[in-house]
């Protein structure tokens, strides 16, 4: 046989294999996808996962409406601003009996306690949960005025829940900061180093998992500061303008997308994994 036959072989050979891999990463991206979508349709079929895409539709009109404030036009405000406050209110609807969640979720703290938690991060957990019980039950005797069936001032029961809320993002900071802190002493080799080592090895995994922790930690630690923004322009003491009300809109839009984005990451990671990183109850999705 030629060394032209030799030539022509090889290069069927190499068309042959060319194809096929072709093929088999269009099967494996079409089930990757199929993959990501059915996590995105179950995530949007829960109470909390609309929960949270209403707060950020909530949101990005509140910022919408600031913008259109801003610049004069007060059809865009005023409408926009209608929508924010009734998906609000939607919301709050909603979240009706939230509070016997809380208590489950504190039971859950305290059965099985998170990986790298001492004892003072569980009473900062408790505490934080315990806040919340509080909020929720303002939050939802505030929709239950509005709706007339208490005549009550609503104001009292909305900023008195705010309060509630707003000491338990202080602590909840407090506690991301101090995970995040820990991580990084507890951190010992660079990414540079552990990238020789075999992906099984003990150190190359307990590297991951500090890492996810840290991760989850600075995701809660700007969850919890724009949600700072919306619960102090609640609360009120701040003059209202528009670069405030933008400021909070923001906020509010940043704490749904992390929030998302935790829920999501929960369904969409295969199970044999080293750790589920939002699974951690350090990670508060709940207001």
């Amino acid at each position: 046989m030629s060394d032209k036959t030799f030539t022509i072989v090889r290069k069927r050979s190499s068309q042959l294999d060319l194809s096929a891999a072709f093929r088999e990463g269009g099967r494996r991206g079409e089930e990757y996808r199929l993959m990501i979508l059915d996590s995105l349709l179950d995530l949007l079929g829960r109470t909390e996962g609309r929960d949270k895409f209403t707060k950020l539709l909530q949101f990005t009109s509140l910022q919408i409406s600031a913008i259109g404030g801003g610049l004069g036009n007060t059809t865009v405000m005023e409408r926009m601003g209608w929508l924010s406050q009734e998906l609000k209110e939607a919301r709050q609807l909603l979240r009706l009996f939230k509070w016997c969640v809380e208590y489950k979720r504190i039971i859950a703290i305290i059965d099985k306690r998170p990986p790298d938690a001492d004892d003072f991060d569980m009473l900062l957990l408790i505490s934080i949960r315990l806040l919340l019980i509080f909020y929720w039950i303002f939050d939802n005797l505030d929709i239950l005025t509005k709706l007339r069936i208490f005549k009550i001032d609503k104001s009292t029961f909305e900023k008195t829940g705010k309060k509630f809320w707003l000491v338990s993002l202080i602590l909840h900071l407090w506690l991301n900061v101090r995970r995040f802190v820990k991580c990084n002493k507890q951190i010992h080799y660079p990414d540079k180093v552990l990238s020789h080592l075999d992906p099984d090895d003990e150190q190359v995994l307990r590297h991951q998992q500090i890492n996810a922790r840290k991760r989850e930690a600075v995701l809660g630690i700007a969850k919890v500061i724009g949600d700072l923004f919306v619960c102090s322009r609640e609360i009120g003491g701040i003059k209202e303008n528009q670069i405030f009300r933008w400021l909070a809109g923001f906020g509010g839009t940043v704490s749904a997308c992390i929030s998302l984005y935790g829920m999501y990451s929960v369904q969409a990671v295969p199970e044999p994994q080293v750790e589920k990183v939002y699974q951690n109850p350090t990670m508060d999705r709940s207001a």
